[in-house]
């Protein structure tokens, strides 16, 4: 085996040593290959010392926060591994912390590398316990996230398209006006042209009756003819304006009317395609959050994968005396000897075997991967 296989991938944080990262890098290579993605992207931090205890509670993230609280985790003062996610306002934030102290890392011996190797295969083991945790409590906040996000620019859209709708709005009623205008004014030119009609038929009216010998007063032809100017004059007045409001009305709806709705349009277009993404946003929420459910119990802040091997080891009667430790946190700290029978079956399967076979066949065949609920 090549401990230093790997290593380049790996995220190194603090003044870690060659002889040290190919210490890690020696537990991390007798990982089982469907446990490697639990450890991508996490970084590897050095520290010098942990002496304080991190708060029972995760720190508070977004009041409408939707995924519970991450497991209840115990800081070690050797080593340890804390997960938190929340989704503030946009954005999602995630802090993953794998923590090795010095002391831990320091070996003199065989019994104390393997001791320091045994440190760092149990902090491993709270990752793979948290796995499918992780990766759904972030599919979850991801979510929320988009979900936000989408609705941050659907209320951006609205002002922009109300915005413009304020500018367009005048616009349009101003054409509105316009056409009420030309029509009344075409209301009018009809009934201005009816009278002038009759005008003309009065007047040859008088002209026929003068054709057919009848006396007509000249006065009377001459005020029916001055009437019928009159008419006319005042008929074709009217159309005059018809035409001038028409093509004012045409000049101010090509130019100024259009442009102010082509962009309101365009404002209103994008508003609309924004909101048809609403309903994806919700179902990606709902199946993500369903699968979460699927795999962690908010009720009683554990995975599935811990709940199992807490049943399996409480029906099964495996003793929780694997080591002095686990011992004095099982049943309340059930996690512990999880990651520490982890460790075991990593580097000292045979070790893990003799001292309970169930618990042996339980890593060997995966079912510590089980996250049914």
């Amino acid at each position: 085996m090549n401990p230093n296989d790997g290593r380049e991938r790996r995220v190194w944080r603090g003044d870690w040593t060659d002889g040290e990262k190919a210490l890690v890098m020696e537990v991390l290579n007798v990982m089982p290959a469907a446990d490697l993605p639990a450890m991508d992207k996490v970084p590897l931090i050095k520290v010098d010392r942990m002496e304080q205890s991190p708060p029972e509670q995760p720190p508070p993230g977004d009041e409408a926060d939707p995924v519970p609280a991450p497991p209840v985790r115990i800081w070690h003062t050797l080593a340890h591994f804390s997960y938190h996610i929340s989704s503030p306002r946009y954005g999602v934030q995630e802090k993953k912390e794998f923590m090795v102290s010095r002391e831990a890392l320091a070996h003199s011996s065989s019994k104390t590398l393997a001791a320091a190797k045994r440190t760092i295969a149990h902090e491993i083991g709270h990752v793979i316990e948290m796995q499918q945790y992780i990766a759904t409590a972030r599919r979850v906040h991801d979510a929320v996230a988009a979900h936000r996000t989408l609705r941050a620019k659907i209320d951006e859209a609205r002002l922009a398209t109300n915005g413009e709708f304020q500018v367009f709005g005048p616009i349009q009623q101003r054409v509105l006006d316009f056409d009420q205008r030309i029509a009344a004014e075409s209301a009018t030119g009809s009934q201005l042209h009816a009278e002038y009609a009759a005008a003309h038929r009065a007047v040859g009216l008088l002209l026929q009756q003068q054709a057919d010998g009848e006396t007509v007063p000249a006065a009377s032809v001459s005020a029916a003819k001055a009437e019928l100017t009159t008419k006319q004059q005042t008929w074709q007045a009217s159309e005059a304006r018809v035409k001038g409001l028409s093509e004012q009305r045409t000049r101010y709806f090509n130019q100024t009317c259009t442009p102010a709705k082509q962009t309101y349009e365009v404002k209103l277009a994008a508003l609309q395609a924004l909101e048809r993404g609403l309903p994806g946003c919700g179902d990606e929420h709902v199946a993500a959050q369903a699968a979460l459910q699927a795999v962690y119990s908010a009720a009683d802040r554990r995975t599935n994968r811990l709940k199992n091997f807490s049943a399996m080891v409480t029906t099964r009667n495996i003793p929780a005396t694997l080591t002095v430790y686990t011992a004095a946190s099982w049943p309340d700290k059930p996690g512990e000897l999880y990651a520490e029978a982890y460790s075991v079956f990593l580097l000292e399967p045979k070790a893990l075997e003799s001292y309970s076979a169930l618990l042996y066949e339980y890593f060997a065949s995966g079912a510590y991967r089980n996250d049914a609920g």
